[in-house]
């Protein structure tokens, strides 16, 4: 069985000396439950009752390699299990006629032999995907997920009386017969899968075929779909306890467009009837061409169903597991720090983000002293198996599952050779190491992430404080690491966003650790709407991309910085519009004339200025005043932008005058500020004005409050930004006009 991070290898046949199997991926430091494992396995295993074969093997698991002293060491876990009570002869050795319903025809094309017991798709491997699976299986209750399976039916029948009935009839006929198992799998986060064909119920179904005898699959009422009405079908959202949306029902199997919806995963299995019977039945002699019949003796299942079950159990264990381990390998963690001076306020943080939150850390340090002997049992409170950090102080934390956490935090300055400080920090038991610290320029955190890139065998948590480490948190992937910090209040000074902004804003769970880069910088660039808006376009048009803010000192630093990350476009702002034009390789003739450039483009190894404000504010403008031919305008400032106010007004037909440090006379049609704050607090609106404030945050300025309150028509400069920006995406998609 093949995943995208566990891959599963089984040797061996129902005749051979002993099963072999090969787990490839299992995490290291797991401790193995070889008493469940032993128990889990017997649930199996051959002989145990009159229903089943008369095989009797002990089913005992012996671990070659990737386990040390009951803990997985992160290699391949290889194991065996032994056969000591095969009797091929009862199959015929050197059979040339193959059993009807069996794989001896296709293994007879493979191979030119009919092997006894069915070989390598006997039944008899699935002890192998048991034992295997029964280590998923303790993986998945670690994190509070369970995977259950019983009996659904078998021969028809629901009524386990009638069951034993219906296979005793079949025993004693010389027949077999099949059945459904339905299995569920409870306590899996909502959002685990992905669409099409990365969806949940793929691999899945995957790794069930490959159980012998399973002839199909279907996710929780699929097979009744068909006759049903969309409205009867669909399962109704509803809000269940502390906010979590759930469904009334559950038709749809507790995943919904490929990912699971936070109800349980139930889906039912199809198993055949036992193909070998002692029936005689018609065949071929594969040499002879001639007719043939076979009847079968020896010792076999008159019915799979029932033994069936945990293997049903240990396969979906695997693909679960596997699903669990892909998405935290795409991407890291979000882990929301609580803040909360109680429990009861943390309680409520946790529920106000929990769609976006994947893990927490308790912050015992800032709770009330009455509060803090509560805290172990704040896990309680919490969806099961949610992983909780218990941080005592900022130096002493540990997480849920037992893994130490070796945090090193610098709040003065970067720390220098942050791969090193990984490793020493994770020492030989594997901690989990984590470094937080304080970049003086963004030089600093552009080495973080190089030192960190290929940082993958050291499990670690890096990252850049403040809000030129604001990348860090959105680019945790490509730091490498497991989990990035975040929270709804009191920790914005060094760097913190809410789960929700992280999730709607930067699309942290929907672009790969390659997506293509972009970034707006400027300084000290206290907010800026641009990614809100870059986002939303790439996530409209499903393109692996996310646009994130850094502020630079100077237009120097942002370019280097823009070249480190390998970023494919930047948008500039205050102050640097003018300062980057003389730093690049080509210019647009625009923003040559206008002397400010607004946007760069990577273009065919060269770095291009262009600048889009002059279309985007003419649109805006047109959009809010319509045609201003002949009207007479004020321009507030003379700095970059209003090069390219002044140049979008001359291209409108309006006459302008441009103010600068000083304040207008009476009389203007149209005034546009093009500064960052109010410049004329002494001006005296008539009521007559049109204002336009290049500004957009807050969303009133104090100089359109003024405007307004005389009776003004006012407008911020968001409409602009909008228009700008889609001309900035056409650019950086089509690539230069020059």
């Amino acid at each position: 069985m093949l995943g995208k991070i566990l891959k599963l290898e089984v040797r061996g046949a129902s005749h051979a000396r002993a099963i072999r199997f090969a787990l490839d991926g299992f995490p290291k430091g797991y401790a193995v439950d070889a008493a469940a494992l032993a128990a889990f396995m017997e649930r199996r295993a051959p002989g145990r009752d009159r229903l089943s074969t008369q095989r009797r093997e002990a089913d005992a698991v012996t671990f070659t390699a990737g386990v040390a002293r009951g803990v997985t060491t992160g290699g391949t876990v290889r194991g065996e299990i032994r056969n000591t009570n095969a009797r091929p002869a009862d199959y015929g050795v050197g059979r040339t006629v193959p059993r009807p319903g069996h794989a001896d025809f296709g293994q007879w094309i493979e191979t030119g032999i009919i092997p006894t017991g069915g070989g390598k798709n006997s039944g008899r491997l699935t002890a192998a995907l048991c034992a295997a699976g029964g280590l998923c299986k303790q993986f998945l209750a670690a994190r509070g997920v369970a995977v259950e399976a019983t009996v659904e039916s078998i021969h028809g029948e629901t009524d386990a009386r009638r069951q034993v009935h219906a296979i005793e009839a079949a025993r004693d006929a010389g027949d077999s017969v099949g059945g459904w198992v339905v299995c569920t799998a409870t306590g899996l986060p909502a959002g685990l899968g992905g669409a099409l064909a990365d969806g949940l119920e793929s691999p899945l179904a995957a790794a069930l075929f490959a159980i012998p005898g399973v002839k199909a699959v279907s996710f929780g009422d699929g097979l009744k779909a068909p006759e049903m009405l969309g409205s009867e079908f669909n399962d109704a959202f509803v809000v269940g306890t502390g906010g979590a949306v759930r469904t009334a029902t559950n038709r749809q199997g507790g995943i919904l467009g490929g990912r699971t919806s936070g109800m349980p995963v139930t889906f039912h299995v199809a198993l055949r009837p036992t193909p070998t019977v002692y029936k005689a039945q018609p065949s071929v002699d594969l040499v002879t061409r001639q007719p043939a019949t076979l009847a079968m003796k020896g010792r076999h299942d008159p019915c799979i169903v029932r033994r069936a079950v945990p293997v049903v159990e240990a396969v979906a264990a695997f693909a679960l597991a596997d699903a669990i381990l892909a998405d935290e390998a795409a991407r890291p963690r979000i882990c929301l720090t609580l803040t909360g001076a109680t429990l009861a306020e943390d309680l409520a943080q946790y529920e106000s983000q929990r769609d976006f939150t994947d893990m927490v850390e308790l912050r015992i340090d800032l709770l009330k002293p009455s509060e803090r002997r509560k805290a172990k049992d704040f896990p309680k409170r919490l969806p099961p198996g949610l992983p909780v950090i218990f941080t005592k102080d900022i130096d002493h934390t540990v997480l849920s599952d037992g893994r130490r956490i070796n945090p090193v935090h610098d709040f003065t300055g970067p720390v220098k050779h942050i791969d090193r400080k990984c490793r020493e920090l994770s020492g030989k038991a594997g901690a989990i190491a984590k470094v937080a610290c304080q970049p003086k320029s963004m030089a600093d955190v552009a080495r973080l992430f190089r030192e960190t890139k290929d940082l993958t065998d050291v499990p670690h948590v890096t990252l850049a404080m403040g809000a030129q480490g604001l990348a860090t948190r959105v680019l945790a992937g490509r730091t490498r690491s497991l989990w990035t910090y975040c929270s709804v209040g009191g920790l914005e000074s060094i760097g913190h966003i809410s789960p929700e902004e992280l999730v709607r804003t930067y699309r942290f769970r929907a672009v790969s650790r390659e997506a293509t880069l972009f970034g707006v910088t400027g300084w000290p660039l206290k907010k800026t709407r641009s990614p809100e808006l870059h986002n939303a376009a790439f996530a409209t048009e499903d393109e692996d991309a996310v646009m994130v803010p850094f502020p630079a000192k100077t237009a120097r630093e942002a370019l280097a910085f823009m070249k480190a990350m390998g970023m494919r476009g930047l948008a500039v702002t205050i102050p640097h519009k003018q300062a980057v034009l003389p730093l690049l390789d080509r210019v647009d003739p625009l923003a040559k004339k206008i002397g400010a450039v607004n946007t760069v483009s990577f273009e065919g190894g060269k770095y291009v200025g262009y600048n889009t404000d002059v279309a985007g504010f003419s649109e805006a403008l047109v959009a809010f005043a319509g045609d201003l031919r002949g009207k007479r305008a004020a321009v507030l400032g003379d700095g970059g932008a209003a090069q390219a106010v002044k140049a979008a007004l001359k291209a409108l037909g309006v006459r302008f005058e441009v103010f600068h440090r000083r304040t207008p006379r009476a009389g203007f049609d149209l005034l546009v500020n093009a500064t960052p704050v109010d410049p004329i607090p002494d001006y005296v609106f008539t009521g007559r004005e049109l204002v336009y404030d290049l500004g957009y945050v807050p969303a009133v300025t104090p100089l359109m409050a003024r405007a307004a309150a005389a009776g003004c028509r006012v407008e911020n400069g968001f409409s602009m930004l909008q228009a700008q920006a889609r001309e900035q995406r056409r650019i950086w998609s089509s690539g230069s006009r020059l």
